[in-house]
């Protein structure tokens, strides 16, 4: 791994990076030397004001003012590059959400084939597999094109969709009878919207499948050093019934290990009323 000096003449010596600028905050704050991070970090705002990754970064790493949601372009970019290993890593990381949702899915339905089904930040169709044998049609949704690629070449979509999840959902009045979202919503901290509209996309009487990493709830929702968001049992229960959804099941998990360490997560069913009012 290059040293702080390296990365530092990378940041600000060679041309313009946002990467570089990212790459030596990581350096900074691992070293605990979270003052420079935080000069570097005014810099990178100062040098690229309107790039709202910088705002995201600080909070993830600083642990400062919570920020709503990753910016798209920043998870585009990542799982762009991730696409190719993406299968082969979550293996190694033990990840266990498509075998937590098998589990949830049997438990709850048969085999019938007959629901319209949407998976939601569906990456390479992981969960997507395991969701076929319930489905007559199935959708997956992402915002990353290589990702989708990916997925394309399962052949077990009827539909692939480049697309914000939040801004799909909210173009789908009515249309689904069963939600599915394995680790997507670990992108979004504010849970508000995309309950709000998978309320207005889904059909009378249908679920709603998730899984998120488990965090505090006297906070609600925060974003980790890792960038990605965690949220509280309770502040999901909570959006879950503001939106319409009454939730039938929650369970503390662990999805994957990191650094040999389990991440601790949470798995959730709701469903919405047979018929509204």
């Amino acid at each position: 791994m290059p040293s702080i000096v390296q990365l530092q003449w990378l940041a600000t010596c060679g041309p313009y990076d946002p990467r570089a600028y990212l790459n030596l905050c990581r350096a900074l704050v691992a070293q605990g030397k979270r003052e420079y991070a935080e000069s570097i970090f005014r810099r990178w705002q100062h040098i690229d004001p309107d790039n709202p990754a910088v705002a995201y970064h600080r909070s993830a790493l600083l642990q400062t003012d919570t920020v709503a949601r990753a910016p798209e372009d920043y998870v585009v970019e990542e799982f762009d590059e991730f696409a190719d290993s993406f299968d082969y890593v979550l293996t190694e990381l033990g990840y266990r959400v498509p075998e937590q949702f098998a589990r949830l899915l049997a438990e709850r339905f048969d085999r019938d084939a007959t629901r319209s089904v949407i998976d939601l930040g569906c990456g390479t169709g992981l969960c997507g597999i395991v969701a076929r044998p319930y489905a007559a049609t199935l959708c997956g949704v992402d915002l990353s094109p290589r990702m989708l690629d990916f997925a394309r070449s399962r052949r077990t979509y009827d539909e692939l969709v480049e697309s914000d999840i939040v801004a799909y959902l909210e173009s789908s009045a009515r249309r689904f009878d069963l939600l599915l979202a394995g680790d997507s919503l670990v992108y979004l901290g504010d849970l508000v919207p995309v309950f709000d509209a998978a309320s207005r996309a889904l059909l009378p009487g249908a679920r709603l499948i998730l899984s998120l990493e488990l965090g505090d709830d006297d906070l609600g929702f925060s974003v980790s050093p890792t960038g990605r968001f965690q949220h509280g049992e309770a502040y999901v229960a909570t959006k879950l019934r503001e939106a319409g959804f009454a939730p039938e099941h929650l369970e503390t998990a662990v999805l994957r290990h990191e650094c040999q360490m389990p991440v601790q997560g949470l798995l959730v069913v709701a469903r919405l009323p047979d018929a509204h009012p």
